[in-house]
Formats: structure tokens, C-alpha cells, sequence
């Protein structure tokens, strides 16, 4: 039964090797926008600009509205 240790070496190993892989970090540049006083019917765009600056890919999967 010599297969036992070599299995668990194995995905002692592979465990370590996952837990090394970075993290993705999302840094906005703001938070928040205040588009003042406006009157109604009228259409805003505003634009948030982010980067990644973590050390893994970012995945954005769902964006709502705050």
C-alpha cells in the first residue's frame, strides 16, 4: 500500500500550488457620481472606470445598478 502516501503527497502539493494562485482586485477610480440638479426627461451618462489590480484575472460576471 505504498500508493497511499504518494496520493496524499500528491494533493498536498496541489493543494499548496492552488493556494498560491493570486487573487483578482477591482480598483475604481470613484465610488459614486453626483450629476447635481437635473431637470426630469433628461438623459445622464456617466462612466466608471476601473482596473484590475490584483495579480489573477478579473471576471465580471452581473453588473446592477446601486
Amino acid at each position: 500500500m505504498k500508493s497511499k502516501p504518494a496520493i496524499c503527497i500528491f494533493l498536498l502539493i496541489f493543494m499548496i500550488i492552488c493556494s498560491c494562485n493570486g487573487k483578482p482586485k477591482i480598483q475604481f477610480d470613484e465610488s459614486s457620481h453626483n450629476f447635481g440638479d437635473v431637470e426630469q426627461n433628461t438623459e445622464l451618462i456617466h462612466i466608471f472606470t476601473f482596473k484590475n489590480t490584483g495579480d489573477s484575472t478579473l471576471v465580471i460576471k452581473k453588473v446592477k445598478p446601486g
